[in-house]
């Protein structure tokens, strides 16, 4: 079925790459290989409640945005506000971010350099080679209730956050909170959009 996560083999995946490891020891090393394994292993087609279940499982998408914004700004979000942060957010990363690390992930070899510790954050290095090209891939993850979650990916000199940070700043000191999430809506919506017949004249879109 179009859209459906490969279950079977994700399991038989994730079964061998615990392998390496002892039970119970997760590591940071071990949550980016199951996120990894994850992408590598769905379809790339529709984003579906099961694989933004599993995702959502190595993602800390609360801290995430909290650090998108800055502390200092987030802190000033009403609850409401911040939950419809988090979730517009979320789906932001779901649908633009998703079929890009299929991609990358699925075409790619990813190999593990090192983890250490920064600012109470863990740092796992990884090396993506895709053919010829070697990028460096630098995973940000902090412990929540015992398990290692993402909160940043950076690869080769492009990092997640500070770019979503520059324009979330951008848009909150222009426009304040409703017109930041105006513009997130309007992202998600241009996804949403079917693709334009060939031969159809394109808006520019940043």
């Amino acid at each position: 079925m179009p859209g459906r996560l490969a279950t079977p083999g994700l399991i038989v995946a994730l079964a061998l790459s615990m392998a390496h490891f002892p039970a119970g020891a997760q590591t940071g090393r071990t949550a980016v290989h199951d996120l990894v394994t994850l992408f590598t292993t769905w379809d790339g087609k529709s984003v579906n409640a099961d694989l933004s279940g599993a995702a959502a499982k190595h993602i800390d998408y609360s801290g995430m945005a909290a650090r998108a914004i800055g502390q200092t700004e987030w802190d000033k979000l009403s609850p409401g506000q911040q939950r419809e942060f988090v979730t517009t957010f979320r789906k932001l990363v779901e649908h633009r971010y998703y079929p890009r690390w299929h991609k990358l992930f699925r075409k790619g070899t990813v190999s593990y350099l090192s983890e250490s510790s920064a600012n109470g954050d863990v740092l796992v290095r990884t090396r993506l080679l895709v053919g010829k090209k070697r990028d460096t891939l630098i995973w940000r993850l902090h412990q929540g209730a015992g398990d290692f979650l993402v909160i940043n990916l950076t690869v080769g000199e492009k990092d997640l956050l500070s770019r979503l940070s520059a324009r979330f700043h951008r848009l909150m000191k222009d426009d304040g909170f409703d017109g930041m999430m105006a513009w997130l809506k309007d992202k998600l919506d241009e996804d949403d959009e079917p693709p334009l017949r060939s031969g159809m004249p394109t808006a520019s879109r940043s």
